[in-house]
């Protein structure tokens, strides 16, 4: 118990410290490329503001992939605890999967083709055209 409550207050806030302090630098370097780039409007950069200018959307680039990563992490670590079972948030995540994979209708030069058997239909005839024999390319043979 004493173990436990020693690790607690080591990383009380360690999180809101990290990302706390990733989020104001990300504010700063903003700020900075803003300047550099006003800079550069008016006039060419000197190569020391230039470098400055890669270095400051380089490292804004790597907080940015960062922070990416960890709503990344945070949306699988949602779908671990609440996805995997008969849950409403399961069936939400499926049915907006399902609406959004479905294909309601289809642009074939002018028409409009809807419903499922005439996508169906015209699906099966466009692939039998793209696949099926050309029609000047039948060989015959005599027995």
């Amino acid at each position: 118990n004493i173990k436990l409550k020693r690790y607690k207050t080591y990383f009380k806030g360690w999180g809101s410290d990290k990302y706390g302090h990733d989020k104001k630098r990300k504010e700063d370097l903003r700020m900075e490329l803003a300047m550099l780039e006003e800079l550069e409007e008016e006039h060419m950069l000197p190569p020391d503001l230039y470098s400055r200018k890669v270095d400051v959307n380089a490292e804004l680039y790597e907080l940015l992939v960062n922070e990416e990563i960890f709503w990344l992490q945070q949306s699988h670590e949602r779908w671990l605890l609440k996805g995997d079972l008969n849950t409403d948030y399961y069936h939400k995540i499926a049915n907006g999967r399902k609406r959004k994979n479905t294909i309601q209708s289809l642009k074939a030069g002018e028409t409009v083709i809807e419903g499922t058997n005439n996508l169906i239909a015209h699906a099966t005839e466009f692939y039998k055209e793209l696949f099926g024999p050309a029609p000047g390319n039948q060989i015959h043979l005599d027995s």
